[in-house]
């Protein structure tokens, strides 16, 4: 046996790679069968996921596009409400997910092709955008791995549950009444627009204008959408069901103090190394 030292980023990463056939005779850090099994057999992945959820919650979640944690929660709760109980499921959820953000992020490149943050924003840019209406095109996102990096928050946040109290695995991904206070705050901002109230559970021959309308309503930067925003800001910094006196009030309280000792020109090319340092 012998250790590989793998230089990435000016990190270390240790890999271990056991030869010949005494690998019964080693120790064993977990029991995955599958041939990927040592990408982080001591779980240091799994430990690094955890400190940075646990500990960088604020840093982690707030991003410019806080926009989406209020999107996805709307999305599913609005599942929940135009399906049957009986046909409720993770696949039909996701899915559902999908198509509306193929709707609400091809209505932002309509409007301004030079968005910046649109997920799906590759496949979407390479459709013909001068037709008149749209379709729904499911192959324009493969994989849910950009939106997920929203979703695993709306657990954290005690705005999405997965599982029962029982920890029984639900049904589909299910709308915390906390989380129906967000969903509601955003259905409030597209409530009038004419993509919700005819278009949005069809996904077929969307009208161009529609989308357009669409995208003048509600935007990733949420400036004009100051109620929603706000209610955002007491999720993340004053949320009346998760503790944060150890997580996000005192996480916001290290961004204000870096904030306040450096410049924005410096932090803009240096934050990452001012804030994990």
């Amino acid at each position: 046996r012998f250790f590989v030292n793998l230089f990435q980023n000016n990190s270390i990463c240790y890999g271990i790679i056991i030869l010949g056939d005494k690998m019964s005779k080693c120790p064993l850090f977990n029991d995955i069968k599958k041939k990927d099994a040592f990408r982080s057999s001591l779980g240091i992945e799994e430990t690094i996921n955890t400190m940075q959820s646990d500990l960088c919650q604020a840093i982690g979640n707030n991003t410019s596009y806080a926009y989406y944690y209020a999107f996805i929660t709307w999305a599913f709760y609005d599942y929940e409400l135009n399906t049957n109980k009986e046909d409720y499921s993770f696949g039909g959820a996701y899915e559902y997910l999908k198509k509306q953000n193929f709707f609400f992020s091809l209505s932002y490149i309509l409007n301004d092709p030079t968005v910046v943050g649109a997920i799906g924003y590759d496949y979407i840019n390479r459709m013909d955008l001068d037709a008149n209406s749209f379709s729904y095109q499911e192959q324009y996102l493969q994989s849910l791995q950009s939106l997920e990096y929203y979703y695993a928050s709306l657990d954290t946040l005690l705005l999405l549950k997965n599982d029962s109290l029982d920890g029984d695995k639900l049904s589909h991904p299910t709308i915390t009444e906390y989380g129906k206070e967000l969903a509601v705050e955003f259905e409030k901002v597209i409530s009038n627009t004419d993509y919700y109230k005819k278009y949005r559970l069809s996904g077929v021959n969307t009208p161009r204008e529609v989308l357009i309308q669409l995208a003048n309503t509600v935007d990733l930067h949420l400036t004009k959408n100051k109620e929603l925003k706000e209610c955002l800001k007491n999720i993340f910094f004053d949320n009346k069901y998760v503790d944060l006196e150890d997580g996000l009030r005192s996480t916001k309280d290290y961004v204000l103090y870096i904030d306040s000792k450096y410049d924005i020109s410096y932090l803009k090319n240096n934050m990452r190394n001012v804030i994990y340092d």
